[in-house]
């Protein structure tokens, strides 16, 4: 199981270590600092998060405080536009999809010692034409365009 902001971070933890191998089966939990569906609930009304404790994710505010009432309304108050974001951000996952299920599926060897799994060592993508590549490229070109604009 893998805890990320952006793909880099399944080879190396938050001080930049390594990892180590990564078995089979794989999880992600992809989840930016700045995504309030991510942090909240109820309990900010009163209580500290740990989240709050702890050192600010990379797109945070290191001047970010735990308020009572106020800290619940701020995130409440963001979850409606957290899709709108910038990728990276927010809720906005959609650049960094295609790299995490990759690594997720073994098509990446993030670890040498990792050996591919011998159904997906099958797969050798001939099964691919170009006009499939075609339809996804306009897919991602007009999903970056639509977050751009936000």
């Amino acid at each position: 199981v893998r805890f990320v902001n952006e793909p880099s971070d399944l080879r190396t933890d938050l001080y930049g270590r390594e990892l180590g191998p990564w078995g089979f089966p794989r999880i992600v939990y992809a989840q930016h600092p700045s995504d309030p569906v991510v942090w909240w609930n109820n309990k900010l009304i009163w209580t500290q998060p740990d989240w709050l404790r702890e050192r600010a994710g990379r797109d945070v505010s290191r001047d970010v405080e735990f308020t009572r009432f106020a800290t619940y309304i701020q995130i409440l108050a963001d979850l409606p536009v957290a899709g709108t974001a910038p990728g990276g951000h927010g809720h906005t996952y959609h650049e960094e999809l295609i790299p995490l299920w990759r690594a997720i599926l073994g098509f990446d060897r993030l670890f040498d010692e990792a050996p591919v799994h011998p159904r997906l060592a099958a797969l050798d993508g001939n099964w691919v034409d170009d006009a499939m590549v075609e339809r996804i490229g306009i897919v991602v070109h007009a999903n970056l365009e639509l977050s751009d604009r936000q």
